[in-house]
């Protein structure tokens, strides 16, 4: 009975222990940190021209934070040390607030209030459709806790020059290639309606300058498609269809040259050959 009643006296102890370590512990800590970026594709601000417009809003919440540090870490991009602004809301808020080297502290922020970053990021490059100019390394103190964390910002740069420009020349390929395959189209069947004509008028001398004339459509659609930089597999292979039928072409007119009046000279066997006078 004595043991049950000890042990009942330990429970009690480790109860009463773990509640009030519950009741000590402060609630969550957490200020809210939100960022965005915005890339001036344009030029349209007062900057040097394509710089990412970066703001950092922080919001202490419910509680009072103390010894607020930011370390502004270049990723993507280039911060301008010179274009860093702050503001405070409410405006009659007190806090000291200090920025060296890409590092901002502010000693305190009371609940309610919120702390607003502007500066400028030139990015590395503006190839990419979407960057990471800059990582922030958080640290500050809430409800007694210290607390750390990183968050980044991203940027996406789809409007710049150089998305522009590949835009613009994927438009300008297609459009040449549709023109050339089009331009193909009808020479092919000129060239195949002719072909017929030419058999049902079995007429030499018209057909040999219709095929001269294929000739030079074919050989003026062989130039544009080597003239293109960078061809693609179809325009490549649409090079070797056209070769293909202008070597066929030439080949069927050198076997069935003519004369230009488009008659045959054929010799009589019959006919004595013609001799010079004998004196």
């Amino acid at each position: 009975m004595a043991n049950m009643l000890k042990l009942h006296k330990i429970q009690g102890g480790l109860i009463l222990g773990l509640l009030l370590l519950f009741l000590c512990i402060p609630a969550s800590a957490a200020i809210d940190l939100t960022s965005s970026s915005v890339f001036d594709s344009g030029g349209l601000t007062p900057a040097f021209g394509e710089e990412i417009q970066t703001t950092i809003i922080i919001k202490s919440g419910p509680h009072d934070v103390e010894d607020l540090k930011i370390v502004f870490l270049e990723m993507d991009g280039l911060i301008d040390p010179l274009s860093f602004g702050k503001s405070l809301f409410p405006i009659e808020t007190q806090a000291n607030i200090t920025l060296d080297n890409n590092v901002l502290f502010c000693d305190h922020l009371k609940a309610g209030e919120e702390l607003t970053i502007t500066f400028h990021v030139y990015p590395k490059s503006t190839q990419k459709s979407m960057i990471t100019p800059v990582q922030m390394q958080i640290s500050y103190i809430q409800l007694g806790q210290k607390i750390s964390e990183q968050k980044t910002v991203t940027t996406a740069m789809d409007q710049s020059a150089w998305h522009t420009l590949q835009t613009t020349r994927t438009s300008t390929n297609n459009t040449g290639i549709l023109l050339i395959l089009a331009a193909l189209g009808i020479a092919i069947v000129i060239i195949l309606i002719l072909i017929v004509k030419m058999k049902d008028m079995n007429v030499q001398d018209t057909s040999k300058k219709i095929v001269s004339r294929d000739v030079s459509i074919l050989k003026e659609i062989k130039s544009r498609l080597d003239g293109i930089e960078n061809p693609s597999t179809s325009i490549i292979e649409l090079q070797h269809y056209v070769k293909s039928e202008l070597d066929k072409i030439m080949n069927n007119k050198i076997g069935t040259d003519l004369p230009e009046d488009g008659s045959r000279k054929i010799e009589n066997p019959d006919k004595p050959k013609k001799t010079g006078d004998k004196f």
